[in-house]
């Protein structure tokens, strides 16, 4: 699959100077990381949240491993990590179980992980499995500037 319309078309709209890096089908966002030949730490993953009150996605860097407590207590809400079934038909025309770090045209609440605002340069999961867009870490923070940001990962060990 090629990257999804949604994602392709949102960074038109909003003027973001973008590129687009094929790598070998890969599932995890370290695996993407290595496919890509980039590293984890400019790779922006998606992990989806949830509660009773709807779904968050969550952004930060593929070497990190999220911690939910910090973003609940933020946002005043009782999340969890969500399953696939969850969110499935959230992001319709992308891969399945991939899901897009570019989530505006989709609607759905995210927070970022202000690490992520130092870089100044990002590739981000697509929506497909074998394609990353390749963005400024200027345009990240455009794209990204009315969404609440905070600190709330950790590099793995």
């Amino acid at each position: 699959m090629t990257i999804p319309t949604t994602v392709l078309r949102c960074l038109e709209d909003r003027g973001a100077n973008f590129e687009i890096r094929v790598h070998p089908a890969a599932v995890t966002a370290t695996e993407v990381a290595q496919a890509a030949h980039v590293s984890g730490d400019i790779v922006v993953k998606a992990v989806v949240l949830k509660d009773s009150d709807g779904l968050v996605v969550a952004l930060l860097p593929a070497t990190h491993v999220l911690l939910v407590r910090p973003i609940a207590k933020f946002l005043g809400r009782e999340l969890e990590i969500a399953v696939e079934a969850d969110f499935e038909e959230l992001f319709p025309d992308c891969d399945t179980g991939a899901v897009p770090a570019l989530t505006l045209p989709y609607g759905v609440t995210t927070i970022v992980d202000t690490v992520l605002f130092e870089a100044p340069r990002l590739f981000l999961e697509s929506g497909s499995h074998s394609d990353l867009v390749a963005v400024s870490g200027a345009d990240f923070g455009r794209l990204y500037a009315d969404s609440d940001s905070l600190e709330f990962s950790v590099h793995k060990p």
